[in-house]
């Protein structure tokens, strides 16, 4: 007899009686689009942490995955300044780039923009 692996959203409702949307919609993106490996690499964290945190057992501050959630998984599109029209999780993928190859004049203008004032940007403004 085997027994079924809880989902991701149960283990969520399980630790948290009243999860917030965002909680929600990692639970969900791990369920739908899994492994736990692929929306860590999209959220640039780790895996167990998103594990601790959708367990309840994580004791850190969970802002910092909250606005990663918020920014790759829950906005559906961004208007990027130098590509158009790009799903948040390619915004947040461009804005963790840490090298540019100065070769291709594409990456070397998204590396400037997310790093200096874009909208959709999290990074700091550099001079």
């Amino acid at each position: 007899m085997t027994l079924a692996r809880k989902t991701m959203i149960e283990k969520l409702h399980t630790a948290w009686p009243a999860p917030s949307d965002w909680m929600v919609a990692l639970a969900k993106a791990v369920d739908q689009r899994g492994p736990t490996k692929k929306i860590a690499a999209i959220l640039g964290c780790s895996p167990s942490l998103i594990s601790a945190a959708i367990n309840g057992s994580y004791n850190g501050d969970l802002k910092h995955i909250e606005k990663s959630v918020r920014q790759s998984l829950m906005r559906s599109s961004v208007d990027c300044p130098v590509l158009g029209e790009i799903t948040g999780e390619k915004c947040s993928a461009h804005q963790r780039t840490k090298t540019v190859a100065a070769t291709n004049p594409q990456t070397v203008r998204l590396f400037r923009a997310c790093r200096n004032g874009c909208a959709h940007s999290s990074l700091q403004v550099i001079s």
